[in-house]
């Protein structure tokens, strides 16, 4: 599980998605014809940015996106080597509503001089452990 959730409950059996709110659910019986559901919510949604130009910064970041809303966080993504923008970053909004609206508007849209690429970022793929070359 990611930060960006909160578990709501303890026995689980089967996952649901509830397909009104977005959220992630846990299902497990509970009657003969009754299904109850204990939900994760979704606290705020994680935005990705791609294509930034190497001198934006996370205060351009946040300024692009306040205009539709709330801005819980921004980050660009760095180097570990060089400390050099990877031309990426992430933006996190509470709201989903106002998230969604920035994603549609900001989506291939100038940014310092880059047509940026913007959508609901995608959960961490896991990668095979690598193995130190000597």
């Amino acid at each position: 599980m990611t930060n960006n959730y909160v578990k709501l409950g303890t026995e689980i059996s089967q996952w649901l998605t509830d397909r009104h709110s977005g959220n992630l659910c846990f299902g497990y019986p509970g009657g003969i014809s009754s299904y109850q559901c204990t939900c994760i919510l979704r606290l705020t949604m994680n935005i990705y940015v791609g294509n930034l130009a190497y001198t934006v910064t996370e205060d351009d970041l946040r300024d692009a996106f306040s205009e539709f809303g709330q801005v819980d966080s921004a980050s660009i993504i760095n180097d570990k080597f060089s400390g050099r923008s990877k031309g990426f970053g992430f933006v996190d909004m509470p709201n989903d509503s106002e998230a969604r609206e920035a994603i549609e508007s900001m989506n291939e849209k100038d940014l310092n001089g880059r047509t940026i690429k913007v959508n609901e970022a995608k959960p961490r793929e896991e990668r095979p452990v690598r193995r130190d070359r000597y």
